[in-house]
């Protein structure tokens, strides 16, 4: 984060309250569901431990060595010209963000004689995957020469980035979710206001920014947290609100010890300024800026002995719950173990006592080898089938055969449905299913013709 001048900040103030009575806060738009918590955002709430928080911060802040590139490596720092230190830095987000299955890739960008990359994960949307949701942090820090651990600004902000993506990779949402980690912030937002500019380019959807920035100190005055939205002037406001309501509504919700308070004053130093300035709603997601700032800022002395671990958990939970609700959960994701079973439906005819068969075909759409346990369900007429199909290796199919057999008093009309299921035994989730649905012949009766 860029320092704030404090004269300058006091002076907004000072005009905003004599304008407005106060910063506004704005209604719910888009809400978590007040009162009515998700079992399954609860259940990626409570997967936020602090003694991860604490392993990843120190790996970023270079309080021992990490595992990057194939050997051990001290990140003495994360500036944006460092070399090879911000180099192993987004190596080592790359190789987690790719150990979770969520296809990484090095964003690189230019700017004046500069030049760096951020890096991208990608949990890709399962009904509306073109509108976007971007989780996001800076991932570069200062002092610019020499040592620069970062533990607050921003290692605190990518480790809420990380973690959410470890948590929220298990599951499947409505939207799309990008976890993005900028390079440059420190030097003037390098690295996002490129990525916004190409994203506004290439016409992308994104429906809501979750910027993070310096999110583990609280010293002072209780466990303050600023939702940092456009001006009441701008029009944007609305959408930005929206996004800083479903933080709001999931403290509440969920009942996190965080005092969260949306700020309607357009400050613009950090990288969800970058969406702003191509028309995106985005919000900064950071600790109290104004009445507790942290006291190591930009300085050697920015180290996790000094960030407050139980106030830094609960605004990972908080994260990690309004990324998932912006997102629309739909259910879990098996992760590297998927399939396809096809045909997805099938129904055919046949008469009493006849045994129909049915050809499918298992496909290993996965990363990894798995084996597939079958089941069927609502049927009320015998079935055969394997109890098992497999191992198949990524990319592998394998065809089996499911035979149902007609009973020979079935009434001419009678029809069995069976959800025809398979579940893999890597994950133990249930990856595919398909409908089977088998119809008696009407029998037809021929009258003998009596002339008159």
């Amino acid at each position: 984060m860029q320092r704030p001048r404090r004269h300058h900040l006091a002076l907004s103030l000072c005009l905003s309250l004599c304008l407005l009575g106060s910063l506004p806060v704005y209604p719910a738009l888009s809400a978590a569901g007040e009162g009515s918590p998700n079992l399954l955002v609860a259940e990626m709430i409570a997967q936020v431990q602090e003694s991860a928080i604490t392993a990843y911060t120190g790996d970023l802040s270079g309080e021992w060595p990490v595992w990057v590139d194939a050997a051990q490596y001290t990140l003495s720092t994360r500036s944006t010209t460092s070399g090879e230190p911000i180099q192993k830095a987004t190596q080592y987000v790359y190789d987690h963000l790719q150990t979770w299955g969520l296809s990484p890739l090095f964003d690189d960008w230019t700017r004046f004689s500069y030049s760096g990359r951020n890096v991208i994960g990608v949990l890709p949307g399962e009904t509306t995957p073109g509108e976007i949701v971007l989780l996001t942090a800076h991932l570069d820090d200062a002092p610019w020469n020499g040592r620069a651990p970062g533990a607050d600004d921003n290692a605190s902000g990518s480790v809420g980035v990380l973690l959410a993506a470890e948590i929220l990779s298990q599951y499947q949402f409505g939207r799309t979710l990008r976890f993005v980690f900028f390079t440059g912030e420190e030097r003037g937002l390098w690295g996002s206001h490129e990525y916004a500019v190409e994203a506004r380019e290439l016409g992308e959807n994104i429906v809501a920014v979750c910027n993070l920035d310096m999110i583990g100190w609280d010293a002072l005055d209780g466990p303050v947290v600023r939702l940092h939205t456009r001006s009441a002037a701008n029009p944007g406001i609305v959408q930005d609100t929206a996004i800083a309501q479903a933080f709001v509504d999931t403290v509440t919700d969920y009942n996190l010890d965080l005092d969260p308070l949306v700020v309607a004053d357009g400050m613009t130093r950090s990288d969800h300024a970058s969406f702003w300035g191509q028309g995106y709603p985005a919000i900064l997601a950071i600790e109290d800026d104004l009445n507790d700032f942290n006291d190591y800022y930009h300085s050697t002395n920015d180290r996790l002995a000094w960030l407050n671990l139980s106030y830094f958990t609960s605004f990972i939970k908080a994260v990690t719950g309004t990324a998932a609700q912006l997102a629309g959960p739909v259910g879990k994701s098996a992760g590297p173990y998927h399939a396809r079973l096809e045909p997805p439906a099938s129904m055919q005819w046949g008469d009493p006592a006849e045994a129909i068969t049915y050809p499918l075909m298992v496909t290993n759409t996965g990363s990894a080898g798995d084996t597939y346990t079958l089941a069927a369900a609502g049927n009320a007429w015998a079935m055969n089938y394997p109890a098992q199909v497999g191992p198949l290796a990524p990319g592998e199919s394998l065809g089996l055969t499911v035979t149902v057999s007609i009973p020979a008093d079935a009434l001419g009309g009678a029809a069995d449905i069976v959800d025809f299921s398979i579940t893999s035994q890597g994950s133990g989730m249930l990856v595919d299913r398909a409908e089977l649905t088998t119809v008696t012949h009407w029998k037809v009766l021929y009258l003998p013709l009596v002339w008159r």
